[in-house]
């Protein structure tokens, strides 16, 4: 059986409209944690698993240069959509492929993930190796 997209355009909107509350409770901590870090305007911040872009706009507003990643078509669509500031890109993580290979995550200052339990410490591990960046992760309860 053929592997399908996590997310299709209906169950995409859900998780945007249904989950955003989530993004404004963490979504300043998360911008504060890459200040502390000494990250500032124009810092490079990849959004691993950036759904429909709510935590980019967050980013973005604050100054970062954003490329959210995502596996879900959909959500890569509406992410487009909804923070025209970013550059968003289908990838499915790991690639496996060094820093710097056609086909890898981009170099970066750091790497953000919000409520994506599933991407575990092993798989996070990995896309930290290919960009080099340091890592934040938030998980929704």
């Amino acid at each position: 059986m053929a592997r399908q997209a996590y997310y299709q355009d209906d169950l995409a909107w859900v998780h945007h409209a249904g989950y955003s509350h989530h993004v404004e409770r963490t979504g300043p901590g998360i911008v504060q944690l890459l200040r502390d870090s000494g990250m500032g305007a124009g810092a490079r911040v990849p959004d691993v698993g950036c759904g429909s872009g709510l935590l980019a706009r967050e980013l973005c507003a604050a100054g970062f240069a954003v490329r959210g990643v995502d596996a879900s078509p959909a959500m890569i669509e509406l992410a487009r959509e909804y923070e025209r500031g970013a550059d968003f890109e289908l990838v499915r993580l790991p690639t496996g492929l060094p820093p710097g290979s056609n086909g890898a995550l981009r170099e970066s200052d750091a790497v953000v993930s919000t409520g994506h339990a599933s991407i575990g410490r092993s798989r996070f591990s990995g896309v930290m190796a290919e960009t080099g960046g340091a890592a934040t992760s938030t998980t929704a309860t």
